[in-house]
């Protein structure tokens, strides 16, 4: 799952991290579930209190890592929200339990998108005192076809418009214009998600749901879902697990076409 930054700390806790603040039920979800070693079932047994504490910080920047009580850091907004969850012990140990039959099972199932995936290192702090680019969907285009992937990294994170731009590019009638938007997307929302998941997630929701839309024509959406979930499956690839978005997509939301596609862009 982890479509937000999540974490543990010494005591025993989860956290997760909601950066704008406006998805703080969705975060506390995660937080549970991630707690409970991604079993939802067991999730949503528990009773809070009785079966786990929480904890909220609010007013946290995760990119100077402070709170600021009055929201605001050198003009810019702060918003963002710390959840934890502590399970208690008796149930950690039964999540303790379940990571560890996840992880003896992992090896053995050869269709699960998330074995032997490669993390790529975390993108660089940006420098909170520097002002914010704007791109053009101009701009997006030429990066593009150059295959700029830095510039494109650093564009997403300053202009949250930059996925999107990306995303326009895909309707095109030629086949390798499409694949190749597909991979640079794939290369760009794989980097992004280091720092800022959240944004690939909704991009991810948009594309599945361009899938699911029987009056829409959805060319490159399948080839850029399976290239996003290729790099970082570690994160995504739980949207084509039980209740995932590939479960709600009809018509081309068969899960061995997207796990084909998967398997197509790691090849790259």
């Amino acid at each position: 799952m982890t479509e937000f930054p999540v974490g543990s700390c010494d005591c025993g806790a989860v956290y997760v991290c909601d950066a704008t603040g406006h998805n703080v039920g969705s975060a506390m979800v995660e937080c549970l579930v991630y707690a409970c070693s991604d079993e939802w079932d067991l999730a949503w047994e528990l009773i809070p209190e009785d079966d786990y504490l929480t904890g909220r910080i609010e007013q946290y920047d995760e990119l100077t890592h402070q709170v600021i009580p009055k929201g605001n850091l050198d003009g810019r907004a702060v918003r963002g929200v710390l959840y934890f969850v502590r399970l208690h012990k008796e149930v950690a140990e039964i999540a303790d339990r379940f990571r560890i039959k996840q992880e003896s099972e992992i090896p053995s199932n050869p269709d699960d998108p998330r074995a032997g995936a490669v993390i790529p290192d975390v993108e660089p702090v940006r420098d909170p005192s520097l002002p914010r680019r704007k791109t053009s969907k101009r701009e997006v285009k030429k990066l593009a076809a150059a295959g700029d992937v830095d510039t494109l990294v650093e564009l997403s994170l300053d202009d949250k418009r930059t996925l999107r731009f990306l995303q326009r590019l895909l309707y095109q009638p030629d086949a390798a214009g499409r694949y190749r938007t597909a991979w640079i997307l794939g290369q760009v929302c794989s980097r992004v998600a280091t720092r800022e998941p959240a944004p690939v997630a909704d991009l991810l929701h948009r594309l599945f749901e361009a899938c699911n839309d029987s009056a829409a024509t959805p060319w490159g959406m399948v080839e850029a879902i399976g290239a996003i979930i290729a790099q970082r499956p570690d994160i995504y690839g739980a949207s084509l697990g039980p209740g995932g978005n590939c479960s709600n997509s009809a018509g081309f939301g068969k899960k061995n076409t997207f796990l084909f596609y998967i398997s197509f862009f790691e090849s790259r």
